[in-house]
C-alpha cells in the first residue's frame, strides 16, 4: 500500500501548506500505510533573481537553502513511514546554482530515499510501475502529451511498458486504463479538480506478477484527508514471462 502525492509547491511564504503534510501522515497512521511516494515539486522555489549578478546569485542560493532547511524542519518524521522522493522541474531549477535538493534532503533524513529526477522504475516482484515528473511536455492536450512522453521514454530507455505509469506535474486527476497511466492532482492547490492524492494497493498473483491494482482517490474534507471510492485497475495487455 502506497500513498501517491505530488505538487506541494512549498515555500517560506506558505507555512500553512505544512498542515497538508500533517493530514497526509494522519491518514497513513490511521490506515497503517508505511510508504509515501512524493512525485515532484515539493519545493516551489521559483524566484526572479538574476543569477548573472553576483549579489542576486547569493540571494538565490540563500533563498533555496532556507526553503530546503524549512522543509527538513517542518515535514513530519517517524520511524514507521518512508518517503520516496522523485525530483520534478521545480527542484531542478536549483541546479542552476549548484544545489541538488533531492540529494540534500535524502542525505539529511533516514526516512527519505531518492528516486532521482523526472523518471524512475519501481520493481514489484516480477512486474514494475513507472513514476514520472517531466520537465516539459509538448504543447498539446494532456492526454496527447502523456502518450507522447511515454512513447519517447520507453523507446529511449529500451524498457517494456510498465504495468502502469504515474505522473506528477499535470495538476489534474485522471486514470486512463486504456493507455495505462494515472495523473495525480495537487495535494495543496486546486487545478482542474479538488486538492487530493491517491492510495495505491498492489495485489500480486501466485506467480509474483501484479494481478491488479486498487486505486483510492483521496480528498480533503475540513483539513482531513479522506478516502472516497475504490477503482480496480488491470493492465490491458497480456503479461510476458520475465526470465
Amino acid at each position: 500500500r502506497i500513498v501517491l502525492v505530488s505538487y506541494f509547491h512549498i515555500d517560506m511564504k506558505s507555512l500553512r501548506s505544512f498542515e497538508f503534510y500533517k493530514s497526509l501522515y494522519d491518514y497513513c497512521f490511521k490506515n497503517k500505510i508505511s510508504n509515501i511516494f512524493l512525485l515532484g515539486d515539493l519545493l516551489d522555489c521559483f524566484c526572479n533573481y538574476d543569477i548573472s549578478k553576483k549579489e542576486e546569485l547569493y540571494d538565490t542560493i540563500k533563498y533555496y537553502q532556507e526553503n530546503i532547511a524549512m522543509f527538513l524542519d517542518k515535514y513530519p518524521q517517524c520511524d514507521e513511514i518512508t518517503n520516496a522522493f522523485l525530483g520534478g522541474n521545480h527542484e531542478k531549477m536549483m541546479f542552476d546554482v549548484g544545489i541538488n535538493p533531492v540529494e540534500i534532503i535524502t542525505n539529511s533524513r533516514l526516512d527519505f530515499v531518492s528516486l532521482g529526477y523526472n523518471d524512475a522504475i519501481i520493481r514489484v516482484k516480477n512486474n514494475w510501475f513507472g513514476v514520472h515528473h517531466p520537465n516539459r511536455v509538448v504543447n498539446s492536450e494532456k492526454e496527447e502529451a502523456v502518450k507522447s512522453y511515454l512513447k519517447k521514454y520507453y523507446k529511449n530507455s529500451n524498457l517494456e511498458k510498465s504495468y502502469i505509469d504515474i505522473f506528477g506535474h499535470f495538476h489534474t486527476n485522471c486514470l486512463n486504463p486504456i493507455n495505462g497511466y494515472l495523473l495525480l492532482p495537487s495535494l495543496t492547490r486546486n487545478g482542474d479538480d479538488v486538492k487530493g492524492a491517491y492510495e495505491m494497493r498492489i495485489i500480486l498473483n501466485e506467480k509474483g506478477f501484479i494481478g491488479k491494482i486498487v486505486f483510492v482517490p483521496l480528498i480533503f474534507n475540513r483539513k482531513i484527508l479522506v478516502n472516497t471510492y475504490e477503482i480496480e485497475y488491470k493492465k490491458m495487455t497480456l503479461e510476458k514471462t520475465i526470465n
